[in-house]
């Protein structure tokens, strides 16, 4: 009895955020192509920042760990191991 409600309670739950997701897109989507058309430079400008501050904060994060400042060989076999590991993962996904 209780399991159905749930189940009940959370299909429902469910189509309600799905359609307000395609609602909220068909509103939004000709504000944003406008926004997009109107000021690109604005938009790369802001990419490229989030891009080079995440960079940055990788960065300084590494520089803050002994080990990895004294040898950046670790942090360049840590780097080659995450690539190759992704791209496996991607290749069998």
């Amino acid at each position: 009895m209780v399991k159905n409600i749930v189940n009940t309670v959370l299909n429902t739950a469910g189509s309600t955020v799905s359609y307000t997701e395609q609602e909220i897109d068909t509103i939004s989507k000709p504000v944003r192509k406008g926004v997009l058309k109107r000021f690109p430079i604005i938009f790369r400008l802001f990419s490229t920042f989030g891009v080079v501050a995440i960079f940055v904060g990788f960065e300084r994060i590494i520089s803050d760990i002994p080990v990895l400042n004294n040898h950046p060989v670790i942090v360049l076999l840590v780097g080659v191991f995450a690539l190759m590991c992704t791209g496996t993962l991607y290749t069998k996904l």
